[in-house]
């Protein structure tokens, strides 16, 4: 939740937990995570960066860190994290999230038609996510495709929530949710009673 007596107690474990795995990757990237949510952007690039610097090849860290420079306007500095995060991953959740980044950043370098393409191929990933077609359309729009803009624009709102289409939207924003239950099992099965 946004409540912050909740966001201390998680800031709290994330202290403890990296006191004991300072070089932890997972934990880097979900206290980053959290931080980025609560809006102290410097302080999650910071727990970003570490984890770059223990793990250069992880492209969670490489998208939440390109994230996170986009969200503090550092556009060019973006692009490459973004982009390893692209080719080092074979998550849909990942290559979504990287191709609609990277199609922002094109849209703000005025590279209309780069945009459009990472728009497409976010889309053809996971089709039942919404954000891509609003992105696309816009995109379109912008080159003066109307028509196509507004068919693309229509399939987008026809999808539901029933259909996942807003998990893209939120899910980023709140942390790792696609992958705090495969971590949490993965630490129960290393913890020995």
């Amino acid at each position: 939740t946004g409540d912050p007596a909740h966001l201390k107690v998680a800031a709290n474990h994330f202290q403890d937990a990296l006191a004991s795995f300072p070089n932890d990757v997972l934990f880097l990237v979900a206290e980053g995570a959290m931080l980025e949510w609560s809006g102290e952007l410097d302080e999650a690039r910071a727990r970003y960066e570490r984890a770059l610097q223990v793990d250069p090849g992880h492209a969670r860290a490489n998208l939440r860190y390109g994230r996170v420079l986009q969200k503090v306007s550092d556009f060019d500095h973006a692009q490459e994290p973004l982009s390893k995060a692209l080719r080092l991953s074979n998550s849909v959740i990942i290559i979504y999230r990287a191709r609609m980044a990277l199609g922002r950043n094109a849209e703000r370098a005025a590279t209309t038609e780069v945009a459009i393409e990472h728009y497409r191929a976010a889309i053809a990933v996971l089709p039942d996510w919404q954000v891509g077609y609003v992105a696309l359309a816009h995109a379109l729009h912008r080159t003066g495709a109307r028509s196509q803009a507004a068919a693309i624009l229509e399939r987008g709102l026809s999808l539901t929530a029933d259909d996942e289409s807003f998990h893209g939207w939120w899910s980023y924003e709140l942390g790792l949710t696609d992958l705090a239950e495969p971590t949490l099992e993965e630490l129960r099965r290393r913890v020995s009673w």
